[in-house]
């Protein structure tokens, strides 16, 4: 058996195709009004001629301290929430579940890893960073707005030079539960890489989107993205360097362009969050990379303009 936590987008798609092989249930620190969570999943990857597909799922939806009563052995938990409120949904998990229990976290951005790992040093934990694409429409609905590949590696707490510690064997065992037919999960030996590309890939889109309310795709056309690029990449450049895992100019920036246009009608979580009134997570992306680069005596300028523009639309 399963567990997530977040019923956001992302945790209820990966819930509707994970329940392909297993019972899934969510977790919730809020007492439940009901005993499930409800929801349609449409998507257009399960029909030949691209027709979206609408497929209705129910979860049992339980709290915190129902885990250890759970009828069938707990196998995994996946976190889903956004990175700020991750700290404190591991925290309320961890205290009744198992210590080898694998935790796998989904957030955007860094920051709330430093803070789980650093509260629960023996504990299993694990990051996805993934490229499926989901949304929530206005009725509702989650959308399966795009396919893509989710990357899976032990995330044990880095050192001074922030590097993370791989556990090949493990890490395979967890990917070999969680794939199937629905999903492409691979096992990733340098996941800390991979977060840190991914932050500044998201430093690059995100904050745009949101300012610009716009798709991502529209970003590179638009004269605010034309204007602050060649400053951001450069700090973004820098910031990889000083974390340890450089990534040239020229690579960044084809990187973040072939994002862009991958995912050119997605909208972006951060814009979702600023449609909906919700907090965002620009403290864990620009935010973090301006704290980072600050700590380190390089320029972060752009950033923190990025971070202060978000931040201005109602965060």
């Amino acid at each position: 058996m399963l567990a997530i936590i977040g019923a956001g987008a992302l945790g209820s798609l990966f819930a509707a195709r994970l329940s392909a092989r297993q019972r899934i249930c969510f977790v919730s620190s809020r007492a439940p009004h009901a005993p499930e969570i409800r929801f349609e999943l449409c998507s257009p990857f399960e029909s030949p001629e691209s027709q979206p597909v609408n497929a209705h799922h129910a979860f049992e939806l339980i709290a915190p301290d129902r885990i250890s009563k759970l009828s069938a052995p707990l196998d995994s938990v996946l976190i889903c929430t956004k990175s700020h409120a991750a700290p404190l949904a591991v925290d309320e998990v961890c205290h009744w579940l198992p210590k080898d229990i694998p935790i796998v976290l989904f957030q955007n951005g860094l920051g709330s890893q430093f803070q789980i790992l650093e509260n629960h040093p023996d504990r299993p934990f694990y990051a996805a960073v993934t490229t499926e694409g989901a949304n929530r429409n206005s009725k509702g609905q989650i959308i399966h707005a795009g396919r893509g590949q989710t990357r899976l590696g032990r995330l044990a707490y880095p050192d001074t030079e922030y590097q993370g510690q791989p556990d090949t064997a493990l890490t395979e065992k967890l990917v070999t539960d969680l794939q199937n037919d629905s999903l492409d999960i691979v096992a990733d030996d340098h996941i800390w890489q991979a977060l840190w590309i991914k932050l500044a890939i998201n430093c690059a889109i995100n904050p745009f989107t949101a300012i610009l309310d716009c798709p991502n795709g529209e970003i590179l056309n638009s004269d605010l993205f034309r204007q602050h690029w060649p400053a951001l990449k450069m700090e973004l450049t820098a910031m990889l360097q000083a974390a340890g895992y450089p990534c040239p100019v020229d690579a960044l920036e084809n990187k973040v362009a072939h994002v862009a246009r991958a995912t050119a009608q997605n909208i972006s979580s951060m814009l979702q969050d600023v449609r909906s009134g919700r907090k965002t997570e620009i403290d864990d992306i620009n935010g973090f990379a301006r704290r980072f680069l600050s700590e380190h005596n390089l320029p972060c300028e752009t950033n923190t303009l990025l971070w202060e523009q978000v931040h201005a639309l109602g965060n």
